[in-house]
């Protein structure tokens, strides 16, 4: 063969071979573009399941919530604020009307220094009043159901304290009269019983505004 026949047919063989390296790397180019698809395919379904679990989870918590806090439950807490609402309210009135036998009843507790005496007979009915009449009109209930309980609190650990000590003197709860009768384990138990009513109410308080949040 000649020179010039063979440089040409090895010509011919490099560019042959140059178009099948370049058909190699553009199927190599497709094949990967097509591997690129797939996943970011996967990686949107995957995002779709989970995105699709997590408004099952919350759908599921809403529903539980809706469970947790159901027709009872809400029943009940009502009956206690309209309870505890009426009881702070009829409580005042007496107080209010008569300041100077409130602070007489107030100075038997023998609990408070002389100077704070005539201070909490006059500010303490009028407390009760405005946190029953929130109670009663659903305002501000958060507020009033924290004041009831501290309320309460202070009322029953002064009462236990001073049935502990035997002193023969009147509650003062709803009547300012020193006639009335004293106190005794049904005065605890009565405030016990409004305690539980007041507590129940701060519970059910604190897990709406929570749900709520």
């Amino acid at each position: 063969m000649k020179p010039g026949c063979r440089l040409r047919q090895e010509t011919n063989e490099v560019k042959k071979s140059g178009s099948w390296k370049d058909k190699m790397e553009q199927t190599t180019l497709i094949q990967d573009i097509s591997d690129g698809e797939k996943q970011t395919a996967g990686n949107e379904t995957d995002c779709s399941v989970r995105s699709a679990g997590h408004a099952n989870g919350c759908s599921h918590h809403h529903r539980f919530s809706e469970h947790s806090t159901g027709a009872w439950p809400r029943r009940f807490a009502l009956a206690a604020r309209l309870i505890l609402g009426g009881v702070f309210i009829y409580a005042s009135f007496d107080k209010i009307l008569h300041p100077a036998a409130f602070a007489e009843a107030v100075f038997n507790y023998q609990l408070l220094p002389s100077q704070l005496i005539n201070l909490m007979a006059l500010i303490l009915p009028w407390l009760e009043l405005i946190l029953g009449t929130l109670l009663l009109s659903g305002i501000w209930v958060p507020g009033a159901v924290l004041g009831v309980n501290l309320l309460m609190v202070t009322f029953l650990a002064a009462i236990i304290f001073n049935t502990a000590r035997g002193l023969n003197i009147s509650c003062g709860c709803f009547s300012t009269e020193t006639t009335a009768s004293g106190l005794s384990g049904w005065t605890v138990l009565r405030d016990v019983f409004f305690f539980s009513l007041s507590a129940y109410l701060l519970f059910v308080t604190t897990q709406v505004n929570r749900l709520k949040k």
